[in-house]
C-alpha cells in the first residue's frame, strides 16, 4: 500500500476493515422470513 501512495497506519487499515468484517457478521446472522398460505385442502 505504500508503494500506492498510502502513508497511514497499520490501525487505520484494521479500523477501516473491521467494519466490512462486522457487516459480513451480521448479514450472516440476518434471516429472511417468507410467510405463505396454508395449503388448501384437497
Amino acid at each position: 500500500m505504500v508503494q500506492k501512495g498510502y502513508n497511514g497506519s497499520l490501525s487505520s487499515v484494521h479500523r477501516f476493515l473491521r467494519a466490512f468484517k462486522e457487516d459480513d457478521k451480521a448479514d450472516k446472522l440476518a434471516t429472511t422470513r417468507v410467510e405463505t398460505d396454508p395449503p388448501s385442502p384437497d
